[in-house]
């Protein structure tokens, strides 16, 4: 039987104590790894590449806690503004903490990415259900799953620009495909898109582009039928002849 590991979170009644706790399950059942003391009210947890993020749900002060479980239970504790910290979610370089107390929402970088990276450019599906971002830096492309009506984003993955430095892109009217402008490597990448998971696959066309800073799809869907929709031309205003000198 294969084997898995588990995270769990515990409160501790706000006193230091084990919080959180490194599991196995395999053909012998559930057990305890490992445990981290010392730590209160992990309420929450959430495994991220190599690293283990986990939040103190505290009255009055905030933190986040990041584990590399490969080296054991040793921790780094952020302090973050607010209190009452309930849930973290990953996004690229980043991870988002939110707080009961006060409404807090507030954004810490992971390690891993460079320092400058920066997002840039943002779009949502002509369908609405996914929304990309591209960082410059770490060179990609994020996508995230809109969830209820838009009041929530489920991240989905991060993609390759096909370049460096994605100062721009655009998702095509059919939203089949999306091209990315790359600034710094000199070239627009155009990816088939995945309109069922919002996944990018390997790029079907890149063009080299010096200096590519914007790129667009024309949406041919626009354009006019026959000649009685086409807009008709600007008429100059007529005088009165009364008034005409």
């Amino acid at each position: 039987m294969k084997e898995y590991r588990l995270y769990a979170g515990a409160y501790t009644d706000g006193r230091p104590g084990n919080g959180v706790f490194f599991l196995r399950f395999g053909a012998d059942g559930l057990r305890a790894e490992s445990v981290c003391g010392g730590v209160a009210n992990t309420s929450y947890v959430l495994p991220v590449g190599d690293k283990l993020y986990a939040v103190e749900e505290l009255d009055g002060e905030a933190a986040v806690l990041e584990f590399s479980p490969a080296a054991g239970t040793l921790y780094k504790r952020y302090a973050v503004p607010g209190s009452g910290l309930c849930h973290i979610a990953a996004c690229g370089p980043f991870l988002y903490a939110s707080g009961y107390a006060g409404g807090t929402l507030t954004g810490l970088r992971q390690a891993g990415d460079p320092a400058d990276s920066l997002a840039a450019d943002v779009h949502v599906t002509p369908d609405g259900r996914f929304v990309y971002a591209s960082v410059r830096g770490a060179d990609c492309i994020e996508c995230f799953r809109v969830l209820e009506n838009g009041g929530r984003l489920e991240p989905v993955g991060r993609f390759s620009s096909g370049g460096r430095c994605p100062r721009s892109f655009a998702i095509s009217p059919d939203g089949l495909y999306l091209a990315a402008a790359n600034q710094e490597s000199g070239n627009v990448a155009v990816f088939p898109r995945n309109a069922q998971t919002g996944a990018l696959e390997s790029p079907a066309g890149v063009l080299a582009l010096p200096q590519a800073a914007c790129v667009k799809w024309a949406d041919r869907r626009k354009k006019h039928r026959n000649s009685a929709e086409a807009p008709r031309p600007i008429e100059k205003p007529r005088l009165d002849p009364a008034q005409q000198t």
